[in-house]
């Protein structure tokens, strides 16, 4: 597995008002919510893990890919923590049983995009490792991912946290101009795309 980008450094991350701002504005508009992996309903990880299949897809052959149902086990772990996007009025909707509400509202496709990461200790510095960070076509280049990052980069400094983590497929150009880009991560000098031979270095993710 690639190591993962490291943050230059860090600056004051914009609050939780800025992503439901951003949220607000799409046409119709999405509600932001905060839950831990055990919070996740069932038909909502399935969503997301549905979301994360699609996205992935062009840049991961099958037999490397992560597989939905393991990617709905990673996600509902209770040291799991995600930010999700959905649409307004199925966000409201789920306040009673959590799967019940998640059936409901997944069934009418909701999910607009969601951030999971988990704080980890990484050569033992702790860290948030950011595990996926997924948007349907529509909800990009509204700025809702970078406001994501920073809404994580917040909490994990909360958290102790030294700063953030995470791999990218090499081949997936827009997410690395995102991450290099304005948000400022650099590859790490031991990620398989700074120092394996090219062969491998453009199979790594």
């Amino acid at each position: 597995m690639a190591a993962p980008p490291r943050r230059r450094g860090s600056r004051d991350a914009p609050t939780t008002a800025r992503l439901e701002e951003l949220a607000a504005r799409m046409d119709p508009p999405a509600a932001v919510e905060r839950l831990r992996g055990r919070e996740l309903p069932a038909p909502l990880a399935a969503a997301a893990a549905a979301l994360v299949e699609q996205n992935m897809r062009p840049f991961r052959p099958s037999a490397a890919r992560v597989g939905e149902a393991k990617k709905c086990v990673e996600l509902r772990k209770a040291e799991t923590q995600l930010l999700v996007l959905r649409r307004a009025a199925s966000a409201a909707s789920a306040k009673g049983d959590a799967d019940a509400a998640g059936a409901a509202s997944a069934s009418s496709n909701p999910l607009v995009g969601f951030a999971a990461w988990q704080v980890v200790k990484e050569e033992t510095v702790l860290v948030a490792y950011l595990l996926e960070l997924q948007l349907e076509p529509e909800a990009r280049g509204l700025g809702l991912g970078s406001e994501m990052v920073h809404e994580i980069e917040r909490a994990a400094r909360d958290a102790g946290a030294r700063g953030i983590m995470l791999t990218v497929d090499s081949g997936n150009a827009a997410a690395r101009r995102l991450y290099e880009g304005p948000l400022g991560f650099e590859v790490s000098p031991v990620s398989p795309s700074a120092c394996a031979p090219p062969a491998v270095a453009a199979r790594a993710g």
